[in-house]
């Protein structure tokens, strides 16, 4: 069964009486298939919002509110992942580094991370930096676009920032700047 589908249909389940996922569901579960999130990780997610929904609530409450928990998720499962599944981190980490090394001037000789954990705390500081130069870079009338584009999601900030990441990976092209996703 694809993702999507077992998705849909273990959302529908929650859900209870609705027939049909709305296309703002469909396209919220379309992009976290592209973001890389792990099927488990999404279920458990989505199973621990609609735990914290009353059941009435759960048929009218939008999916993508969902994203923190989620995100709450994906958190602990990359600190567990590891541990069960040895990864070449350092191989990995100089693959990234070697990809966006165009994109932000620094000097990558030094970076030298001693454990996993910093590996991926430089990454994800490196991705900040990235993705405010990429931001300050961009024309006006493409950040009004952007910022148009995903204005019906303002309200949930985690989430607000998350699109405009993907946007300009998109956008540019780079690949996900973690060491656990491949």
């Amino acid at each position: 069964m694809s993702y999507y589908r077992e998705l849909r249909d273990f959302i529908l389940e929650l859900k209870g009486d609705v027939a049909f996922l709305s296309p703002r569901e469909r396209w919220f579960l379309k992009l976290l298939e592209d973001r890389g999130y792990p099927l488990e990780v999404v279920k458990q997610g989505i199973k621990e919002f609609y735990k914290a929904l009353r059941k009435e609530r759960r048929a009218t409450t939008p999916l993508f509110l969902s994203f923190p928990y989620i995100e709450r998720v994906q958190s602990r499962y990359s600190r567990k992942k590891p541990r069960e599944v040895r990864i070449d981190w350092k191989s990995r980490f100089r693959e990234i580094l070697e990809k966006v090394k165009d994109l932000i001037p620094q000097d990558f000789k030094n970076l030298d991370p001693s454990t996993e954990e910093e590996a991926e705390s430089i990454l994800r500081d490196l991705e900040k930096r990235l993705l405010k130069r990429l931001w300050d870079n961009l024309p006006e009338e493409q950040k009004r676009e952007i910022l148009k584009k995903y204005a019906p999601f303002r309200g949930n900030e985690d989430f607000f920032k998350m699109l405009i990441k993907t946007e300009l990976f998109r956008l540019y092209n780079i690949p996900q700047m973690s060491i656990y996703v491949s």
